[in-house]
């Protein structure tokens, strides 16, 4: 119901960025109809691997 309710990602700012637990954070976009979930980041892992997971 409120997609914008989660700040954008610093990595991709058309990417809002969803911390689930502290070691895992999810990055989605969303249209007028749908989300869509375009990686679930383990945060214990190289930051800058992120990078490479949404492109």
């Amino acid at each position: 119901m409120n997609p914008e309710i989660f700040p954008k990602s610093s990595v991709s700012k058309k990417h809002q960025k969803c911390v689930v637990t502290k070691q895992s954070s999810l990055l989605y976009s969303f249209g007028s109809n749908e989300i869509k979930i375009h990686t679930i980041f383990d945060t214990r892992q190289d930051p800058n691997k992120i990078k490479k997971d949404i492109q």
